[in-house]
């Protein structure tokens, strides 16, 4: 019988061992998984960076390379059972004259996961948009007139079903300069991890 229970003790702990072993493994795993995630996600950040950088150097579309970007981000990491979610607002304007109309141009890109059911963009009027579905994006344009540099306020509200959120962005207008200013709120979501940032970029074309 103490040779039995002895067999049966060597067993219990040698399975507790294997099975304590297995969940260090496991846990380390999924520690490597998340590093590998939150340096994925700030990889895609900086590219977003890269691409409007390029665009201007290259003279292309600023904002549909950055939708396009995003698109392809989005689809790549999808088949890596993970969502790339987020709400883009980019505005550009041409050189600024002393006294002159300029157009500010405004594109939004819903890529929340889910519909806007209402988008309403203030600068120095209101437009109210509705029902925009998620990969969908809206463009509109504002007109200013200025005698000396200025800093603007351009107000992003918009609602889903599951809240809503307004997002007040700062455009700096230079007499004679163009400038891009890109709101970006990203969201990586993967089984292991969650991560959000949301951060500003804005630029000064000659």
């Amino acid at each position: 019988m103490f040779l039995i229970m002895a067999i049966i003790i060597v067993v219990i702990l040698t399975i507790l061992k294997i099975s304590l072993g297995l969940t260090q493994i496991i846990e380390n795993k999924r520690y490597m998984e998340s590093g590998l995630e939150t340096q994925q996600f700030q990889n895609i950040k900086d590219e977003v960076i890269k691409t409007i950088e390029t665009s201007y150097y290259q003279n292309a579309e600023i904002t549909e390379n950055v939708e396009n970007f995003l698109k392809f981000v989005r689809s790549y990491l999808l088949e890596e059972a993970m969502d790339l979610n987020g709400f883009v607002v980019e505005s550009i304007h041409p050189n600024v004259s002393v006294g002159e109309d300029t157009k500010l141009n405004v594109t939004v890109i819903n890529l929340l996961g889910t519909e806007l059911l209402s988008l309403s963009l203030t600068f120095n009027s209101t437009k109210n948009f509705s029902f925009i579905d998620d990969e969908e994006k809206v463009q509109t344009d504002f007109i200013f007139n200025t005698d000396l540099d200025a800093n603007y306020t351009l107000s992003v509200f918009y609602l889903t079903s599951y809240g809503n959120e307004t997002n007040n962005i700062t455009i700096p207008v230079e007499i004679g300069k163009s400038k891009f200013i890109g709101l970006f709120d990203l969201r990586l979501i993967s089984p292991r991890i969650e991560l959000r940032d949301k951060f500003t970029r804005a630029y000064t074309f000659p």
